[in-house]
């Protein structure tokens, strides 16, 4: 069969979250989520186009880091995103991230020339638009939440958490195989700059900046970074 079947359970929010007066009170998609990624028992691969934690999501990722849970992050590279001012919430996270241990990795632009669309998580653009994380490779979630202020506080989302090592392994190893081609690995050298290593036919390039992207569109972000937003981003 071409199909696997497997348990779900719908986890949204509340339409009364969009009014401020209920939106206390209302259900929340985070709640099931939050679970899903605290009872983590060794790994966790978070698929995201718009990826801005914040200084407590720093310390969530920390708290799992102290456990021992492997973390690996899949967002959009400056040269991929189709929104800059995200970007400058997110390149903030980057350092202290990498410091305790997270994995990341950015989209490439150019990711569907390199033939890693077959992964199913680019388009022919190269920028990622997928929404998803997996727990264990047991769990999967997949919807409209992204790891950002504006999906925990401001939209309403939705999404289904699958029980399925088929399904949650099978999407693991098609985005680790894509890893090498699709993106960039983000690391830290030895005196603490940030570093992009990637692989253009089979051969490895090392980028001291945002790859393929020019001064001004970095001089918007560095920019961006200072305005009181990140909590609207």
């Amino acid at each position: 069969s071409i199909y696997t079947w497997a348990p779900y359970e719908l986890v949204y929010d509340s339409p009364a979250k969009a009014d401020p007066r209920k939106a206390k009170e209302a259900s929340s998609i985070l709640t099931p989520l939050r679970a899903e990624i605290e009872g983590a028992e060794r790994e966790i691969m978070f698929i995201s186009p718009y990826f801005v934690p914040r200084k407590t999501g720093i310390r969530g990722f920390s708290g799992l880091r102290e456990n021992d849970i492997e973390i690996q992050v899949i967002t959009n590279s400056l040269a991929a995103t189709n929104h800059s001012i995200v970007h400058s919430g997110y390149a903030p996270a980057r350092k202290p991230l990498l410091k305790i241990g997270v994995e990341l990795f950015e989209v490439r632009p150019d990711a569907g020339e390199s033939g890693a669309r077959k992964a199913g998580n680019v388009n022919a653009e190269g920028t990622l638009h997928t929404k998803a994380f997996v727990v264990d490779r047991q769990r999967l979630f997949v919807g409209s939440f992204n790891m950002d202020p504006r999906s925990a506080y401001i939209n309403t989302e939705l999404g289904v958490i699958i029980d399925s090592p088929e399904l949650a392994g099978d999407v693991v190893e098609r985005v680790e195989q894509a890893l090498p081609v699709a993106t960039y690995q983000v690391t830290l050298n030895e005196n603490s700059k940030l570093r992009w290593l990637g692989e253009k036919d089979g051969e490895e390039e090392i980028w001291k900046k945002d790859p393929q992207t020019g001064w001004w569109r970095r001089f918007q972000v560095s920019v961006m970074k200072i305005l009181p937003i990140k909590g609207q981003l």
